[in-house]
């Protein structure tokens, strides 16, 4: 996403390395060597598949070095008018905006817990504070999802583990530009 690939920009030229993970890793060659060569920070890619639940515990214990913290920028709108009639579609928009980021961020904090340190950002969305006919099964599965991050935040809070829920409405061009600055 947008914000994701910002957020990223901000964080190596902050001098953070970074894990990047997505569905392929080959969309994101460019883009990671745009930031190694900016920044001069360690930038490494890995496959993740948001939906393929059974992969993520290995995915997270796999990794050559635990991360500080994750964010997470997956999102999907999916087609709502099919999505109304087909629960294959309903299923996947609520598997990717919920189900999967949850599945991950446990066995992320599980970690985080035990070296009481760490953070978790969710982007959520404003669409989870209000559900339209347009969009509501993706308005769902953000409001679930926000509340699996207050509820989460909670449980977190003793172990020194913060989290974050973000909400962009609109994404704000100008916000992006000014991040990627």
């Amino acid at each position: 996403s947008d914000i994701g690939m910002a957020l990223a920009i901000q964080y190596a030229k902050n001098g953070f390395n970074l894990l990047l993970a997505a569905r392929n890793n080959h969309e994101l060659e460019s883009f990671a060597s745009k930031i190694r060569s900016e920044t001069g920070k360690s930038v490494t890619l890995f496959e993740l598949d948001i939906l393929d639940y059974s992969s993520h515990y290995e995915f997270y214990h796999n990794l050559p070095v635990k991360p500080i913290g994750a964010i997470s920028s997956v999102g999907y709108l999916g087609d709502q008018q099919k999505a109304k009639i087909d629960f294959t579609e309903a299923k996947k928009i609520i598997d990717t905006n919920f189900s999967g980021i949850v599945n991950l961020f446990n066995i992320i904090s599980n970690d985080f817990k035990k070296r009481r340190n760490g953070f978790l950002v969710g982007i959520s969305s404003v669409a989870g504070d209000r559900g339209k006919k347009t969009n509501l099964i993706y308005s769902s599965a953000k409001a679930a999802f926000t509340a699996y991050l207050a509820g989460i935040r909670i449980d977190l809070t003793s172990f020194n583990v913060h989290v974050m829920t973000v909400k962009p409405g609109y994404v704000d061009t100008k916000m992006i530009r000014h991040l990627n600055t």
